[in-house]
């Protein structure tokens, strides 16, 4: 999440954002292809753009037998971020 931090404003990360994501990764190659956020409105809009713009086309940490969707939760403060994850089962 290192290259999203930028996405946020100082105010929201000194408050502390919380969000959820889905990323997929596709096949042969591993990219993120496509990001899915909560219904909610739990970061605003610019911050989802920016997101999209800094994380489609990076990377997975491995290539997948198939394209998986894996759940992100994330709560990234101004010193800190913690990350929890979890492959969506097909």
């Amino acid at each position: 999440m290192t290259l999203g931090r930028r996405c946020f404003p100082a105010e929201l990360l000194a408050s502390g954002a919380r969000f959820g994501m889905g990323i997929l990764y596709t096949r042969p190659d591993g990219m993120a292809k496509k990001l899915y956020f909560a219904a909610t409105d739990e970061i605003p809009p610019a911050v989802r753009m920016c997101l999209n713009g800094a994380l489609i086309g990076t990377l997975a940490a491995g290539t997948p037998d198939h394209n998986l969707i894996v759940e992100y939760r994330f709560h990234m403060s101004s010193d800190a971020s913690e990350v929890k994850m979890q492959p969506i089962r097909e």
